[in-house]
């Protein structure tokens, strides 16, 4: 049996081809990657630049799966790392222990420093938020493969395809 592999034979029928590529142009269109960099004034950002080398760092690493319902746990995750930027530079002030003074006649105790058990967590919640949007190293590869589909390969009729435009106010 002679079969077809989806998108990877050219449409004899030209104007059917010129048809296809046209819908897949609007497809396209209506399938844009959202403009993360604009941060809605209701959100609790921290600091902007940080926000700004997250959304390029994904940009970079050619994640493009993230739309505008996505911005809210971006900034939470930018803010994430500005407390734990914040916390690494009162460790490198304060140290590592701190001394404590017991109740027990004033006696002196070395302890690991509060902001330890405070950064440890930090990360842990970072991990989280990153592995809530499908951005952890395991899965990165994963990601790409899937985001890297060629859109040729999407199968439509077309009752799909304008239903889709008419969504979005295009057609």
């Amino acid at each position: 049996m002679n079969k077809k592999v989806i998108g990877t034979h050219a449409d004899s029928n030209i104007t059917r081809a010129a048809a296809k590529e046209e819908q897949a142009d609007k497809l396209k269109e209506v399938l844009k990657v959202a403009n993360l960099h604009e941060v809605p004034k209701q959100f609790m950002l921290y600091d902007k630049k940080i926000y700004n080398i997250l959304i390029d760092n994904l940009e970079k690493l050619n994640i493009n799966h993230l739309q505008d319902i996505d911005i809210y746990s971006l900034v939470k995750i930018a803010n994430s790392m500005y407390l734990l930027n914040e916390i690494e530079k009162s460790i490198k002030k304060h140290g590592i222990e701190m001394e404590l003074i017991t109740r027990d006649e004033g006696a002196k105790k070395i302890i690991p420093s509060q902001f330890l058990a405070s950064r440890n967590a930090l990360i842990n919640t970072l991990d989280k938020q990153l592995t809530s949007l499908q951005i952890s190293p395991r899965e990165r590869n994963d990601l790409l493969i899937a985001t890297s589909t060629d859109i040729s390969n999407i199968q439509m009729n077309d009752d799909d395809f304008q239903a889709l435009l008419k969504m979005n106010d295009i057609a």
